[in-house]
């Protein structure tokens, strides 16, 4: 426990110890004390040892703080493995509304049922075929999302096209929330097995989920959204916002997206990539001031602290747990003929003791004992008013525990300066074989130490419809013009105006017209039409020496000056040190609505060191040139 000045420490503080599994060992004197003594009684600390287990203890001593005034908040429980953190969350949870327990695993946004529902959407969308997706998207639905609707008098908003008359999906439903598929501890069993059955109907035609999944509204029109406004509107016709447990979870995942959007490529299959490599990594952020029990790996409370911290598990290995974790040590061997050699890999394991490399090998198990050794004191410094550990005694290895149980039940034997006289003497704190205690819990004031439960909950989340607000401006707005005998046909100035932005010399005409082809801009019947009408234009004898390569080409590029940027349609350097700047136009022949603007463009030239500058206009459509003077 952590040493705090004495001006700062009103309480004594607890410390609770249990053994499991030592009393064989254990000094025959201990079991002349009385299990039922006043101390033990009081901090509620006795437990049945033939029907004992460590997590059956773990929720009795946090009801025991509870009753005694200790916010939940105020309690950390710290874990070795993940595994364990999965284990003790679950167990928890499942013994009542008291436990409120949060861990570093349920922040985990992929762990979340809306999240993993949405990440299978988008899977479908991208394959429809994909039976994985279509497994998950179902079990995710119809064990968690449909029984929380039902239970908030909700049901999904489907598109009128994926509307049906008393499907049978509707009865479906039905049996499955007043079977009681909101999971509770005694149905649980039966939900899996009506589940099963529930995804062997995974085709079922008449099943609204499926009927939504194969409807042209889910294939056609939500694939044509961007990512965030997909998730909305998923989360619309799914009441997702609505469901108070998952708003957290669904408005981090749109967060996310927004910062994922503005990096990467917005399509749905480079997303799923990146989340399959990344979603274990992201999670949502919770407030420091929540009530609720902790969950955290003891490598990840290094610089924290809480009032009370509780260790189910601490009897991990001192040495290595698995041959599989044995390190490569470099060795040097020193003595002769194996010196010559400068270094040799040798596994880590016993068989080093019988080796060169004895040395070695006490030196790598001596610093492996000491990680474990500071593992164990920083477990235990995070706690500032109370500390409860669990030590269930291995067949084989030594462990963190076997040292605890040790300085404590054998304390009276250590020998200091070659005295029998002890460092420090715990006996009269052994309750019984397998309990030690020290200290006492104090009754909590609520007024001082509740934690701040009254932080804001969002009722309601909405999201307005933007397309109507917003005007996209085309970049071929004025490809198709109105015609009093045809309804619409192609400007072809304008689309020549495109192509020769493209093109360097008319060498490059080909290449520039396919490409407009292949963009949708021109039918196919019209290539012929406009490559030749290109071929007359740059051909002139006017303009010939523009395009034959003879000067250097600059198409639209920037001029900066004074902060304003300009762009020309074209620019040409001669070798004779002339510049030339042509814009096209492709409307009207109306020279003098541009005079000025070319005027600024040669002015822009001049300014950048060109002293012979021309500048033209070039109506395109009537392929007419107007020089500017």
């Amino acid at each position: 426990m952590q040493e705090i000045g004495k001006k700062d420490n009103k309480e004594k503080g607890y410390v609770r110890m249990y053994f499991e599994g030592y009393a064989d060992d254990d000094d025959k004197g201990h079991k002349n004390k009385d299990p039922h003594n006043e101390e033990s009684e009081k901090n509620g600390s006795l437990v049945g040892e033939d029907d004992f287990s460590v997590l059956e203890d773990l929720a009795s001593q946090i009801i025991l703080l509870l009753d005694n005034g200790v916010p939940s908040g105020k309690m950390t429980i710290l874990i070795n493995k993940k595994s364990e953190a999965a284990e003790v969350a679950t167990f928890l949870m499942n013994k009542g509304n008291r436990f409120k327990v949060i861990s570093d695993n349920s922040l985990i946004l992929e762990e979340d049922p809306v999240v993993s529902f949405i990440i299978s959407a988008f899977s479908l969308l991208l394959d429809p075929e994909n039976q994985i997706a279509l497994a998950c998207l179902n079990y995710q639905y119809h064990r968690t999302i449909l029984p929380e609707l039902e239970e908030n008098n909700l049901k999904p908003d489907y598109p009128q096209e994926n509307a049906s008359e008393s499907s049978d999906a509707e009865f479906i439903a039905a049996d499955l929330f007043n079977a009681g598929l909101h999971i509770t501890e005694s149905s649980e069993a039966k939900t899996e097995e009506k589940l099963s059955e529930l995804f062997e109907k995974n085709d079922n035609e008449d099943d609204e989920l499926n009927i939504f999944l194969k409807s042209n509204y889910f294939r056609v029109t939500l694939l044509s959204m961007n990512l965030q406004e997909l998730v909305v509107r998923i989360g619309e016709i799914f009441h997702f916002f609505d469901l108070n447990s998952h708003q957290a979870y669904l408005l981090t995942f749109l967060d996310l997206l927004s910062g994922y959007d503005q990096k990467q490529n917005t399509d749905i299959s480079s997303f799923l990539t990146w989340w399959n490599e990344l979603s274990s990594k992201k999670s949502i952020t919770v407030s420091d001031n929540l009530d609720t029990i902790s969950i955290q790996t003891i490598h990840k409370s290094k610089g924290l602290e809480n009032d009370y911290i509780f260790i189910p598990f601490c009897d991990w290995m001192l040495d290595y747990d698995s041959p599989n974790k044995y390190p490569i040590l470099w060795c040097k061997p020193d003595k002769e003929p194996f010196d010559k050699i400068e270094m040799i890999p040798v596994r880590y394991g016993s068989g080093m003791k019988k080796s060169l490399f004895i040395n070695e090998y006490m030196a790598e198990k001596r610093d492996h004992y000491i990680d474990k050794l500071n593992m164990m004191y920083v477990a235990f410094t995070r706690a500032k008013k109370g500390l409860y550990t669990w030590t269930t005694k291995k067949k084989r290895g030594k462990t963190i525990g076997d040292l605890l149980h040790e300085g404590i039940y054998n304390s009276e034997r250590n020998i200091l300066n070659n005295t029998t006289k002890p460092i420090v003497c715990l006996k009269k704190f052994i309750i019984s074989e397998n309990l030690f205690e020290l200290g006492s819990i104090c009754k909590v004031n609520k007024e001082e130490e509740t934690l701040d439960g009254s932080f804001s909950k969002i009722k309601k989340v909405s999201f307005s419809d933007f397309h109507q607000q917003l005007r996209l401006k085309k970049n071929y707005d004025e490809f198709f013009e109105k015609d009093g005998s045809v309804e619409s046909k192609i400007n072809k100035g304008n689309i020549i105006h495109q192509i020769l932005s493209q093109v360097n010399t008319s060498s490059d005409l080909d290449r520039a017209v396919y490409e407009t082809f292949q963009q949708g801009m021109i039918p196919s019947g019209e290539i012929d039409e406009i490559k030749r009408q290109l071929l007359e234009m740059v051909s002139d004898e006017e303009v010939k020496s523009w395009f034959d390569g003879s000067c250097e080409v600059i198409n639209e590029r920037n001029i900066l000056t004074g902060g304003n940027l300009k762009r020309p349609d074209r620019i040409m350097l001669t070798k004779t040190g002339e510049a030339i700047v042509v814009d096209y136009k492709s409307g009207e022949m109306e020279p003098k609505k541009y005079h000025r603007q070319i005027l600024r463009y040669m002015e822009d030239l001049k300014q950048c060191g060109y002293i012979n500058v021309n500048g033209y206009l070039w109506f395109t459509r009537e392929n007419k040139r107007v020089k500017i003077v």
